[in-house]
């Protein structure tokens, strides 16, 4: 535990937060803040926070979640640390989680020294039922929020790419992973609480589903950064290709038959979908 740090990237913070990080001070011995530009009134959330093994960087603009967490760990690499476990400000660690995937991390690693590991995730509000008969399952994907990296993995394979800015930028980093022969675990013992945006739950045809109403900007770098990385490692290959190709269907059809400002948000889609395809990999 003396080893491990915890990274949380945060941009206009509710007050949530307070309880969040006191959680998140449970399962490791520091927590860095990078904090995106958020509004005064966030940084009077910040500035509660206790001072003793918190640490907050306020950015003077926003930087992205990329960038966000690079600072993060380049912070805990000058320090040592051995463990960094990323989380988004909304997200919350159950107790041991942490200790969990350290234990995971630590019997993998001896076959494999590239092994992302991460948490079982649940929403606050809705609980979905998710098979967690068998506990460490691999997966070809894990989204950032209690991803568990060890200072070899990011030796080898190094940061997160901060032209993404936001949205598979954690995608990116795991089939990049699975280039050089890495491997990615999902641990079902260890849970995060989590908000998937501002999520609403809905029922259409007797079913349950959550309504993510994601502003223009976000749909932009959904869209743009999904074309990025079909072009990366290739369309129609792979589990993970199948896996957000229909992530991509669901989440357009429940834009169009239910989301509010559908104009604003499919100009923001096809924009990204046109720069997604003129993207060059050179660009700075």
């Amino acid at each position: 535990m003396s080893s491990t740090i915890g990274i949380i990237v945060s941009y206009h913070p509710e007050v949530d937060i307070l309880h969040n990080v006191q959680e998140v001070l449970k399962e490791v011995s520091e927590v860095v803040i990078v904090d995106n530009a958020s509004s005064e009134n966030s940084k009077k959330f910040l500035e509660a926070l206790p001072k003793e093994r918190v640490t907050i960087i306020f950015n003077t603009s926003n930087r992205g979640v990329a960038e966000g967490f690079n600072q993060g760990i380049r912070w805990g690499l000058e320090r040592k640390y051995q463990y960094f476990v990323l989380f988004d400000q909304d997200s919350c660690p159950q107790r041991g989680m942490v200790e969990k995937l350290l234990e995971v991390s630590d019997a993998l690693s001896k076959n494999n020294p590239l092994v992302l590991i991460g948490p079982h995730h649940e929403d606050y509000d809705f609980k979905t039922e998710v098979d967690r008969s068998e506990d460490i399952i691999s997966t070809p994907l894990l989204i950032t929020s209690g991803s568990l990296f060890t200072k070899p993995l990011i030796d080898a394979i190094g940061l997160y790419d901060e032209r993404l800015f936001i949205d598979h930028v954690d995608h990116d980093y795991c089939l990049r992973l699975a280039r050089r022969g890495g491997q990615i675990f999902r641990v079902n013992s260890a849970t995060l609480l989590h908000k998937f945006g501002k999520a609403e739950a809905r029922k259409f045809l007797g079913k349950k589903f959550l309504l993510q109403d994601y502003s223009a900007f976000r749909r932009y770098f959904m869209m743009r950064n999904r074309i990025v990385l079909y072009k990366r490692y290739g369309m129609f290959r792979g589990a993970w290709f199948r896996m957000d190709l229909r992530a991509a269907i669901v989440d357009f059809v429940k834009l169009i038959l239910f989301e509010k400002n559908k104009v604003p948000k499919l100009r923001a889609v096809f924009k990204g979908i046109w720069d997604g395809l003129r993207w060059q990999e050179s660009q700075s």
